[in-house]
């Protein structure tokens, strides 16, 4: 097992890994019935404020997603805007399609190959009929599609100069690089489609507080 892989408590405070965190979600939210007319990651995300708000109401809660292609409604984000009062405090990351897009919202070259890998990325793209730009239109990304030029992984891969390897990480100092020197405002701006901007703005009004700051200003 990875050693940067999250772990968790289960509500008796066994301890255990993320990978088993839905399991647990799941089987201790049985009898739970406010989050019936949800469904996917939204049902997902609702369970696990009502468990949250059981053990702990006054934590910060951080729910952290892939979106990948799901509609709304079944969104986390959907899921905690329709749970129930006294659930707490909570941050929602949802990277949509996924996590890389959030590393590429950061993303500008820094060499000239990089420079050159950027171009044959956009090359690729226009051959497989894409009409943008990846990096203006990280929406339009897909997630774990094989062989897509569209893939948000690989891409984000390639551009980072990983290699042979298909993920990006915690660990790698290239991609930690786009969310720590990037302006605040930048990511923002290109995170606008993707959740990054959404996120931020849980993070200032939310997180901030819980820490016994206060919260930013809401931001039109």
């Amino acid at each position: 097992m990875r050693a940067t892989q999250r772990r968790f408590e289960d509500l008796d405070g066994a301890e255990g890994w993320a990978s088993k965190g839905a399991v647990k979600v799941h089987a201790e939210a049985r009898g739970v019935r406010s989050f019936q007319r949800l469904s996917g990651n939204a049902a997902l995300a609702s369970k696990c404020l009502l468990l949250a708000a059981k053990v702990d109401a006054s934590c910060l809660a951080l729910l952290s997603f892939d979106r990948d292609r799901r509609p709304v409604v079944e969104s986390v984000r959907h899921g905690t805007t329709t749970a129930a009062e006294g659930t707490p405090r909570h941050v929602v990351a949802e990277a949509s399609p996924e996590f890389d897009v959030w590393v590429l919202a950061g993303w500008r070259a820094e060499s000239r190959a990089e420079a050159v890998a950027l171009r044959d990325a956009e090359a690729r793209l226009s051959a497989q009929g894409a009409k943008f730009l990846p990096l203006d239109a990280l929406h339009e990304l897909t997630s774990d599609v094989a062989g897509d030029a569209r893939d948000a992984k690989r891409l984000c891969a390639v551009l980072c100069g990983l290699g042979a390897r298909d993920q990006v990480g915690p660990d790698d100092e290239r991609a930690r690089r786009c969310w720590t020197e990037t302006p605040l405002a930048e990511l923002e701006a290109r995170g606008a489609h993707i959740g990054l901007r959404a996120y931020i703005r849980d993070v200032e009004r939310d997180a901030v507080a819980a820490l016994g700051g206060p919260p930013a200003a809401p931001k039109r």
